[in-house]
């Protein structure tokens, strides 16, 4: 599949932030309306071909954004076409050099469309996360609160990152960890790599060839069965002008 894309910006403040002619007969657009520097308006929709048992659907959104010291961020959209649904988030902040951040999403489904069916919430999720220089430690929620994310970051020094992921499905009592790394030894190379608890090793090397070139070399090896014809093996490399 190929797609043809463009943008545009104009001194008014109006942006054609995406538009999109997919070869499958799909067609995207979105547009924007920086109405000040805290409030941003967007719409948002697509349209087309629609084969048989593929799950993307046509939408026509229409959004708003917005920014404060005291909100970082809150938006909120409303899907036209599908429902009505309403979407909404926002994250808040308690200020100060070692910050407490809380969040919150949720997704509601207005079913105006559907006589026969009743209002619902198709999602809803918390978060909070301490973050402070040298360190960062959240927790947040997945599908309806049934998944538990803990995470924690430490920055050793500027060259030396670590990092710990644990996964928790309340529902199914099941529980995954993932522990990784990333070296950077000048401005234009990274090394970086992790392992999970299922035993999959993830290394990538990513190098700076020029300001023009970059280049990405990665690979995922499963450690528990090394004769698995699982392994995955990447290459990479981008240009720009």
């Amino acid at each position: 599949m190929a797609k043809l894309a463009a943008k545009y910006k104009h001194p008014s403040g109006i942006s054609l932030d995406k538009l999109e002619f997919k070869t499958d007969g799909r067609i995207l657009g979105e547009a924007s309306l920086d109405v000040d520097s805290r409030l941003k308006l967007w719409v948002s929709a697509e349209d087309g071909r629609q084969d048989v048992g593929k799950p993307i659907k046509s939408h026509g959104k229409l959004g708003v954004e917005y920014v404060s010291p005291g909100v970082l961020v809150a938006q909120s959209d409303v899907d036209v076409v599908n429902g009505p649904t309403v979407n909404g988030s926002a994250v808040l902040s308690l200020g100060g050099e070692s910050r407490v951040l809380a969040g919150f999403q949720a997704t509601y489904n207005t079913q105006l469309d559907e006589k026969d069916q009743k209002p619902e919430f198709l999602d809803y999720n918390v978060g909070l996360a301490k973050v402070n220089k040298s360190w960062e430690a959240s927790v947040r929620s997945f599908n309806k609160v049934s998944n538990l994310q803990f995470s924690l970051l430490s920055r050793v020094n500027p060259q030396v990152t670590f990092g710990a992921q644990l996964d928790y499905q309340v529902d199914k009592n099941t529980q995954g960890m993932t522990i990784g790394g990333c070296f950077r030894p000048d401005g234009d190379t990274r090394l970086s790599g992790k392992i999970s608890s299922l035993a999959l090793l993830s290394v990538a090397y990513a190098q700076n060839l020029s300001p023009y070139a970059h280049l990405l070399l990665s690979a995922e090896v499963d450690a528990k069965d090394w004769a698995s014809d699982s392994h995955k093996f990447g290459l990479g490399l981008t240009l720009s002008t």
